[in-house]
């Protein structure tokens, strides 16, 4: 319902628009919204979907926007970040069952690895263009394929360092970065 934190609404406002109004009402809906009830499930699945997925957006707009800051390519940058997300974010299989992708480390909980994830492969990126360490082609090709190859060793060098560090070291990253930031978080809360 909508009120005044005051206690009542303020002298220039009209006394009706104060009245308690519920959301139906707000909506143009005298009866409750019953209708929608089967359809729950279906109407929430993009929101499922999307809002699983909030560490893979920050990690991807993240990248983005320090590209931007670096004057790299932002496109490249973003989808590293997030490829080097989803390597980080992959479970190794066993004997009797495969590699698996839980979408719950997709999650909020994975939010901060992800910025820690997009931090680190951007500036590995930055060091290596501006160090010059980037495959160059010969003669004058079109800027989207120069683009494409400048970005081809850094891209390289963030998901094999990613996979060593998870897949063949064995370091889960991601928890491993949760746990990092988690003194911080509840500091961060404690002043609520």
């Amino acid at each position: 319902s909508i009120c005044c934190p005051y206690g009542g609404p303020p002298r220039w406002a009209p006394a009706w628009r104060w009245r308690s109004t519920s959301t139906a009402e707000l909506a143009g809906f005298s009866r409750p919204l019953s209708f929608v009830a089967p359809y729950a499930a279906t109407l929430l699945l993009p929101y499922r979907a999307l809002g699983g997925c909030i560490a893979l957006w920050v990690t991807f707009g993240t990248a983005q926007s320090l590209a931007r800051t670096y004057r790299l390519d932002t496109a490249s940058a973003g989808l590293i970040a997030a490829a080097a997300y989803v390597v980080a974010a992959l479970q190794p299989g066993t004997a009797t069952q495969p590699p698996s992708l839980v979408l719950a480390r997709l999650g909020a909980g994975g939010i901060f690895a992800g910025l820690l994830l997009a931090i680190a492969s951007v500036e590995l990126t930055r060091v290596l263009v501006e160090k010059r360490w980037t495959l160059r082609l010969p003669g004058g090709p079109p800027e989207v394929v120069v683009r494409s190859f400048v970005a081809l060793l850094p891209a390289a060098l963030v998901l094999g360092g990613v996979f060593v560090v998870v897949h063949v070291l064995g370091l889960d990253l991601i928890s491993l970065l949760e746990r990092a930031v988690a003194a911080l978080v509840q500091a961060a809360d404690s002043f609520g």
